[in-house]
């Protein structure tokens, strides 16, 4: 705790946005980066296989399109997200807006 507050940050109600910014924030910087990173060294692979001639071509290009159906979904996930999280912020800014009316 800290001066003379009855909860510590982790309990204070008064904290409770900056909680939950700090906690999506978090999220959204852990996200699905890892995943990207490795998928672009398996399309790499995939590449130089295919040039080489250890990757069958016809192969590589079936796999190379998985990952395009697959890029879909990461972008279809980071929208749902971010929808979400708007929809978050703009209901806690109505719900100060709320407050501050009844006041």
């Amino acid at each position: 705790m800290y001066g003379d507050a009855t909860y510590c940050y982790s309990h204070s109600p008064a904290d409770a946005e900056r909680r939950r910014a700090a906690a999506s924030k978090a999220a959204r910087a852990k996200g699905p980066d890892g995943e990207i990173v490795r998928i672009k060294e398996r399309i790499k692979e995939i590449s130089e296989g295919g040039l080489s001639g250890e990757f069958d071509k016809s192969r590589g290009s079936v796999c190379i399109q998985g990952y395009g159906v697959l890029r879909g979904f990461l972008d279809l996930e980071m929208k749902r997200r971010e929808q979400v999280e708007f929809e978050e912020r703009l209901q806690a800014l109505e719900a100060e807006q709320n407050q501050e009316r009844a006041s």
